[in-house]
């Protein structure tokens, strides 16, 4: 057993814990979202966790799956669970080392800086066109924070089956999937946000914002499968 599948699998005992229940069953799967949507207002098909907790054969899981249940049990995120002094792996034995642990805790940390550099530009810029209301530049703070920490974490929750041998491929498939429909994501997400904030928002500033808030995570994509070029050393 890998360090990552025994993360999983101490997860999966905290899950059923909370849960009050084993999770054997696609019912029980359905149960398990609403109970997670509830409490971390992350709602994911219930096919996710049944490729989890089912243990479906041909079906890998996804980050943001060991995300949303990381945060039902209390934690930040997949990577904050698995460098917490409070959690070991299901076996005691083959812990993720302390240098793989700083490397996370650096790159969230590289990541943080990005945020916060890209969100005084956006302030900055919509204060010196003096074309963006208050309410835009705080609902564009918003949505770019959050994509940022998104990606943040899917990153982070890949690098933990850094020690596979497929993981070069594993962070092919991981970036084709995650930016093929980022822009258009976030674009959805800014137009869906000024509806319902009653923000004004015109298409070419949604266009501008969202670009550069997709290329911050283009970066942070970048960094990741860099970090392969490495692993040999």
């Amino acid at each position: 057993m890998t360090t990552q599948e025994q993360y999983i699998e101490r997860l999966k005992g905290m899950v059923e814990i909370k849960f009050g229940r084993s999770i054997t069953t696609a019912e029980e799967c359905y149960a398990l979202r609403e109970a997670v949507a509830e409490s971390t207002e992350i709602d994911l098909d219930a096919k996710y966790y049944e490729s989890l907790f089912l243990q479906k054969t041909g079906v890998v899981t996804r980050p943001v799956t060991l995300s949303a249940l990381t945060r039902y049990v209390g934690y930040d995120s997949w990577s904050s669970f698995c460098t917490s002094a409070d959690i070991t792996p299901a076996e005691d034995s083959d812990i993720i080392p302390t240098p793989r642990r700083w490397g996370v805790v650096i790159l969230t940390a590289l990541a943080i800086v990005v945020v916060a550099i890209t969100a005084i530009f956006l302030l900055d810029g919509g204060e010196s066109k003096s074309v963006q209301p208050d309410p835009a530049v705080e609902l564009l703070r918003s949505v770019e924070s959050r994509w940022l920490a998104r990606t943040v974490e899917e990153c982070n929750a890949v690098r933990a089956y850094a020690d596979e041998q497929n993981y070069a491929e594993r962070v092919d498939n991981f970036i084709e999937e995650y930016t093929t429909t980022l822009y258009d994501e976030i674009c959805s997400e800014l137009i869906l946000r000024a509806s319902q904030d009653n923000v004004e928002l015109s298409v070419e500033d949604m266009a501008l914002y969202a670009e550069q808030i997709a290329s911050s995570c283009y970066v942070m994509c970048d960094a990741l499968n860099q970090e392969i070029a490495t692993l040999g050393d």
